[in-house]
Order: C-alpha cells, then sequence, then structure tokens
C-alpha cells in the first residue's frame, strides 16, 4: 500500500482510491468527497471526469463490441492515471487548474493503451464526440489541442 502520511513539506497527502472503485464512476464521486475541502464540489472530479465518464458509459449502447471493451479499459487506465499523478503530486489537487492540467496530461497515454488507435474509425469519431467545445476550451485551447494531437497520433500499444 502507498503512504498516507503527511509530506515532509507539511503538505497534502496521497491517500489511494480503494481498489475496487477503479474503474467506476464512483471512483470520482470517492475522489471527491477525500479531496481538501477547499475544493470539494467543485473540481475535475465532479465537474469532469464523471460527467465524461457518464458520457463514455452512454455510448455502450449500439456500440461495436470493441468500442465497449475500448470503454471499460479507458476507465480504468484514465483513474490509474490520475492516482498516479496523485501519488507524485498529491498537492496538485489543491488548486483546480493544476488538477485538470494533470489530469489532461494524462489522457492520451491512457487512450493509447486502452486501445483507441485499434478501433474503427467510427468507433473514433464516436469516442471523439464525447468531447464539448466547453470541454475542449475549458482546459485550454494548448492543452486541448495537444490532447486531441496525442490521442490521435500516439501507436498503439
Amino acid at each position: 500500500m502507498l503512504a498516507t502520511s503527511p509530506s515532509s513539506q507539511g503538505g497534502p497527502t496521497y491517500k489511494p482510491a480503494p481498489k475496487e472503485l477503479i474503474g467506476t464512476r464512483d471512483y470520482y464521486i470517492w475522489r471527491d468527497a477525500n479531496a481538501p475541502p477547499e475544493i470539494r464540489g467543485d473540481n475535475y472530479y465532479l465537474n469532469y471526469g464523471l460527467r465524461k465518464f457518464d458520457d463514455f458509459q452512454a455510448l455502450r449502447e449500439g456500440a461495436s463490441p470493441e468500442l465497449q471493451a475500448f470503454i471499460d479499459r479507458a476507465s480504468v487506465e484514465l483513474q490509474r492515471s490520475l492516482e498516479r499523478a496523485l501519488q507524485l503530486n498529491p498537492a496538485i489537487e489543491l488548486r483546480r487548474s493544476d488538477l485538470l492540467g494533470a489530469a489532461f496530461d494524462t489522457h492520451s497515454d491512457a487512450y493509447a493503451r486502452a486501445g483507441f488507435r485499434n478501433l474503427s474509425l467510427a468507433d473514433q469519431f464516436r469516442v471523439g464526440r464525447t468531447v464539448g467545445v466547453g470541454d475542449f476550451f475549458g482546459a485550454g485551447v494548448r492543452s486541448g489541442f495537444r490532447e486531441a494531437w496525442q490521442v490521435y497520433t500516439a501507436p498503439a500499444p
């Protein structure tokens, strides 16, 4: 198990999410409930992570078996990646922009590990449609464009 004791600098500590929550919508709810009090309810976990998790799950209806499997893998990979980022730097939770930036920085690798490039073009398009204009530009134009470029150019694992 990872350390959850206070950091040597007196800053926030990493509290790992329960393993049984990885890959579920409850992960984001748990993360929000266990976030520093000053950001609870107004953070990446509920305003983006949970919403996008639900958007991905909505793709299941009429989806190919490959897309359904990708959704399952991507849900796990995105959350594992965020856990690694939080473990490396628990302080990212203290500022909304830092948490959002760290989360976006992990997305392209998580999508690649989940097999995005192995999806048909039609399935890739369905995944891409889950990103709204506000989501894309809300994270910062450079972050949105960088993530899109990385996702579409990442080599298949």
